[in-house]
């Protein structure tokens, strides 16, 4: 059997565990929360400012800075959100 053949042998047997069905289970929660969806987008775009600020050699902004402090307490109270780091890092 080649590394190839045993690597999908075991990413399909991976696939059929129960943590990576409940994983997916949550994450589909996620996607059909339009507030989790609109939170996720806008920290994204909160951490590209502050990478971008940190490439260029520059501080991050305070008003960056608060924005993605904000935006994180909002994502501690969305119940999906909440749910998804539980079993992200259960």
């Amino acid at each position: 059997m080649s590394v190839m053949e045993k690597a999908q042998e075991l990413a399909d047997e991976l696939v059929e565990t129960e943590e990576y069905q409940d994983l997916q289970e949550v994450q589909q929660k996620v996607e059909e929360d339009d507030e989790a969806q609109q939170l996720l987008t806008q920290a994204q775009n909160q951490q590209r400012k502050a990478q971008m600020a940190q490439q260029n050699g520059k501080p991050v902004s305070d008003e960056v800075r608060q924005e993605l402090q904000s935006l994180q307490a909002q994502m501690q109270k969305n119940d999906k959100l909440q749910e998804l780091e539980e079993e992200l890092y259960a």
